[in-house]
């Protein structure tokens, strides 16, 4: 440690794409703060106080392909 943060001296593979992380490895990744997605909501529907009926909105529920999202991802498969 450094500082009271987590430092690597030499490269180190916490994880692996495509296998479950234990708690231990999701862990490292919070301390070291690696992050490995990105959370999003999208809003389909939303009451009206006026009229007192939920009203739906037009195109929700559309995924966004990766392009889309602007993610890039590293050769280990991690996202930035």
């Amino acid at each position: 440690m450094v500082k009271g943060v987590p430092t690597l001296q030499v490269p180190h593979k916490v994880c692996e794409k495509g296998k479950l992380l234990t708690a231990e490895q999701a862990q490292l990744l919070k301390l070291i703060g690696h992050k490995m997605v990105e959370f999003r909501v999208g809003l389909m529907a939303r009451w009206d106080s006026e009229s007192g009926e939920v009203v739906q909105i037009e195109g929700a529920g559309t995924m966004l392909s990766k392009d889309q999202l602007g993610g890039s991802e590293d050769e280990d498969g991690m996202s930035e």
